[in-house]
């Protein structure tokens, strides 16, 4: 709850619906920062240890976007 609320309040919720929005063009501030991929892979863990249902896509949407917008930002694989 307080990791949500305080440190990435764009990791709430599922994230396909934030991350189809994005890719339509609309702007959505940090919602695929490296923040938010560190925010919902804890959040998949605990909730995933915990017995909770995650749906059919969970998270992994908004997880893979982010990682990708982190390693095309970071300059780590520039040719």
């Amino acid at each position: 709850g307080l990791l949500f609320q305080f440190w990435t309040p764009q990791a709430v919720g599922a994230g396909v619906s934030l991350v189809m929005a994005y890719l339509n063009g609309n702007h959505i501030p940090n919602l695929l920062h490296y923040h938010v991929m560190i925010t919902k892979v804890i959040g998949t863990i605990c909730a995933c240890a915990s017995g909770l249902p995650l749906g059919p896509e969970g998270p992994m949407v908004q997880i893979g976007a982010c990682l990708g917008s982190t390693l095309t930002y970071c300059g780590c694989c520039n040719s």
